[in-house]
Formats: structure tokens, sequence, C-alpha cells
């Protein structure tokens, strides 16, 4: 597609290595393409560097790109599969790199899908994996993060399907697994696992029911708030 073509040996762009919080950008680090082939790319090592504990795990790359007279952020999500002490830049010089594998098609990148709201009980959203339903902790139009009883096993990086039920109308949804992490209490390490989900495939009827959903009930948050004794 022509924004992946867009990116090429020499872009500026931003890493978020570090995605606890879904759209979270104040993890960013700045890097440059080194090199792109197919779904593979090489990019300069970020400050503080990527050890190789990150290994396998999921980044998103954030870049910009001028369409008309505006400048548009875009983002996709790429696994780390290497890290590179000696890349040869020329016949004289090497340096330290990543090695990157593209796992979704560059998308414009939305700050506003970071607004998150956390649910009452009686919220009316639910999220289901595979027909088991999950206990949502906060949702945005980006993604929501759960937990789950760990009948399954998922890996960060993966990439599933969903069901949202938002007052009982039904949405399928891919997602991915940007990040998963245990309770703190070591007696449910077995029963009990949390994962920060971003959805991917949210159509614009979806946008709208989820973002007028959201506003309602942060609306009446904050009114049993404020007239609560």
């Amino acid at each position: 597609m022509e924004t992946w073509g867009y990116i090429r040996p020499g872009l500026i762009i931003k890493l978020i290595v570090d995605t606890e919080g879904i759209n979270k950008t104040s993890e960013m680090r700045g890097s440059i393409v080194y090199d792109v082939s197919e779904k593979e790319i090489i990019v300069s090592q970020i400050d503080p560097p990527i050890l190789e504990d990150r290994l396998n795990q999921t980044a998103i790359i954030t870049f910009l790109k001028r369409e008309k007279n505006h400048r548009i952020r875009y983002r996709f999500h790429a696994k780390i599969i290497g890290l590179i002490k000696n890349y040869r830049l020329s016949s004289t010089e090497t340096v330290h790199a990543i090695k990157l594998l593209r796992s979704s098609k560059p998308e414009p990148y939305n700050m506003r899908k970071s607004y998150r709201v956390e649910l009452p009980n009686d919220s009316g959203i639910e999220l289901f994996i595979y027909g088991i339903k999950t206990n949502i902790i906060d949702i945005s139009l980006g993604g929501a993060s759960i937990s789950h009883n760990r009948t399954y096993n998922f890996d960060e990086g993966m990439v599933i399907k969903v069901t949202l039920m938002i007052d009982r109308e039904v949405f399928e949804v891919d997602a991915l697994i940007v990040r998963k992490w245990l309770p703190q209490d070591t007696r449910f390490h077995d029963i009990l696992e949390f994962m920060a989900l971003e959805f991917l495939s949210v159509g614009v009827k979806l946008q709208n029911i989820l973002a007028r959903k959201a506003i309602d009930i942060q609306r009446a948050l904050n009114y049993k708030e404020l007239f609560s004794a």
C-alpha cells in the first residue's frame, strides 16, 4: 500500500516499547529506519536501548506522513525479532540496530482514542473471548484492559477475536494482545491473568456506539460522585 511504501531508509520514526497503557505516548523513543524488505525493518537502537528480554515482544511504530497541507501520524505494530550489534552502515561505520517484523498495516494514529473510562458493574458493556466472559477494567475506542480466568493461554503480540456486547448489540472485533501481567497476590497466579488489548478492526458504527456509551458512563459516574453522601 502507498503508506507502507512511504516507510523507507532515512525515515524518522518513534517506537513505543513499554505498551502497558494502550496508545501511551510518554514512552515514545526516537529512531531512524536503516533498511526495509518485505515485512522486515531494521532501525537504529533507541535510548535507553532495547535489551534481549524484549525479543518477541510487540512494539508500536509511529511516523509522520505529509498529506496535502497536513502531516498525519500513522502507526503500525511490529515484533522485535533481533538485536544487531554490528549493523554496517558503510564500509567504515557499524552501529547497533533493531530488527522488526511488521504485524499490522499502517493506520492513522488518533490520540483521541486514548480516552479511557472505568466501567461500573451495570455498564451494559461486556467482552467475551472465545465465548467466555471477561472482566473489563477499563475501555476506550482504542482498546480495553481486562482480566480472565486463564482458560486459554495467550501470548503478547497475538491477534485474537473478541466479542463486544453493548446493550445486547453484538460486535466481532480483532484485538491485539499488547501486554499481559499477573495479579500481585501470588495465590491467584494460576487462575487469573490481566491483559491490555488494542482493537484493530473497529467499524464506524461500533466507534459511534462505544463513544456515546463511554460518555454516558462517565457522566453518570461524575453525577454519582458529585451527589453521593
